[in-house]
């Protein structure tokens, strides 16, 4: 507290503490670091203390993926939520609540952060209805300029806000790459992070920008949250980002200190990001964030739940099992999903039980059923190594397509000469390069904002 300069809690964390502690279930919501995890796990311990909590207690999802739990205790468990953008906070809140909506008290608690605009304060489950965002442009700096190109991105970034801190979100990793070795080739002290870095490359970036003062990080939406920069001073966003409430999040890294303001700087690379971020630009001016809603009928996720719940308890009753799914959007699907994995082999049945079938075992029996813990998967990817140091990973396509001369890659903005490729382990070994290599990932596009894409409120606002 005192090498920080914190002489008070933050206005969520002051708000949070009395519904928490009196044991309501909560959706906490604030911009990035308003507190949210200190505002609910604080209260949390001081109640784990005071009343001498013994066993496990305390559980911290992210996301939720347990087999939803109230029915292993046999009573109601307190449910907090947090987020930093909602624009439906009391249906948002119902949905946490699940089947104990109406029945179990449950508050919404959203103040104004510090210097922000206005917002709504704590309210009843239900009684809410308007979004809860940080204030418009009255309390933030926002310029939108166009600058045509990668090379020219890079220019005006090495050349504004020399020795400040500044963050730049990209959205893919290969404009990550590209924008990052355009930068170094300027002389700007570069970190990158995404998610095909290795864990060490992205903890050194971390580091390295943590404790620095005139560096650059360039970022996928892997920053948008979570991680604390420290005293960053200026967020800078190439094209936009798809929605609003990405916005929002990307704009609260910045004017997190006393004495600064949140600030956005958005360099469009084409005529139609420039679009996109002039309609994003103005539907969050009028206030406007998108809400978070559920798929409607997620059947893959019924099949996942059923599988796990199934390998948890051995076997279920197949007439009895939805109970365990606490959403109505799960249990709706569950008897044709049953059948199906039935049909498939996946499940088998005795007596009226359901078990892990022989097709389950042979697909997801390896490394005890680990691939099934996960809700979706990733495409593969080689892994890439310098010696016995770990970069990170690349797109299949890199090694596979027909290049004249050396083999080059573009990873963590350096470029690496491909020495050998181990197809059946999937790794490649490399040697530094001097220049020239390519950056591709198939997974997550190449980074074009379309006004196609636009959500439709904010699509609106672009074509106005």
């Amino acid at each position: 507290m005192n090498t920080l300069g914190w002489t008070t809690l933050r206005p969520l964390q002051r708000e949070a503490i009395e519904p928490v502690l009196r044991g309501d279930d909560a959706l906490l919501l604030a911009p990035t670091a308003g507190g949210k995890t200190e505002a609910a796990v604080f209260p949390i311990l001081t109640r784990m203390a005071a009343q001498r909590w013994d066993g496990l207690s305390v559980l911290y999802l992210c996301p939720l993926k347990a087999l939803r739990l109230t029915r292993i205790r046999g009573q109601a468990i307190q449910r907090i939520g947090l987020s930093a953008t909602a624009g439906n906070p009391g249906a948002l809140l119902a949905w946490l609540q699940g089947p104990a909506a109406g029945t179990r008290p449950g508050v919404v608690v959203a103040p104004p952060a510090d210097g922000a605009g206005k917002a709504d304060t704590t309210v009843r489950s239900g009684e809410i209805s308007a979004a809860s965002t940080p204030g418009p442009a009255a309390d933030a700096d926002i310029t939108l300029d166009y600058v045509g190109s990668v090379e020219n991105a890079a220019k005006v970034i090495a050349a504004l806000h020399k020795g400040e801190k500044r963050l730049v979100f990209c959205d893919s990793r290969r404009l990550v790459e590209q924008l990052g070795a355009r930068l170094r080739e300027r002389g700007v002290t570069t970190h990158l992070i995404h998610a095909s870095l290795s864990l060490a490359e992205r903890r050194r970036a971390e580091l390295a920008f943590a404790e620095g003062r005139d560096c650059v990080i360039v970022s996928t939406s892997a920053l948008e949250l979570g991680l604390d920069l420290g005293d960053l001073v200026r967020v800078i966003q190439v094209n936009a980002p798809l929605t609003v409430a990405a916005f929002l999040q990307r704009l609260g890294r910045a004017g997190r200190r006393p004495g600064t303001r949140r600030n956005c700087l958005f360099l469009a690379l084409r005529e139609d990001g420039l679009l996109h971020a002039a309609g994003l630009l103005l539907a969050w001016s009028r206030g406007f964030v998108e809400p978070v809603t559920a798929p409607a009928s997620p059947r893959h996720i019924t099949a996942q739940q059923l599988l796990a719940l199934c390998l948890q308890e051995g076997r279920v009753g197949e007439r009895t099992w939805r109970e365990w799914l606490p959403l109505p959007a799960l249990a709706e699907s569950a008897p044709a999903i049953a059948a199906h994995l039935r049909a498939q082999g996946y499940l088998d049945r005795d007596g009226g039980m359901l078990f892990i079938g022989p097709e389950a075992e042979q697909r997801y029996g390896h490394r005890h059923f680990m691939s099934l813990m996960a809700v979706f998967t990733a495409p593969p990817e080689f892994t890439v190594l310098h010696g016995r140091d770990e970069i990170g990973r690349v797109d299949p396509v890199l090694l596979a397509d027909r290049v004249e001369g050396p083999r080059l890659l573009l990873l963590g903005a350096r470029s690496w000469r491909v020495t050998w490729t181990d197809w059946k382990r999937r790794r490649c070994f490399v040697e530094p390069a001097e220049a020239g290599g390519r950056a591709w990932w198939l997974a997550g596009g190449a980074g074009r904002t379309v006004v196609r894409d636009l959500p439709f409120d904010a699509g609106r606002a672009a074509r106005g």
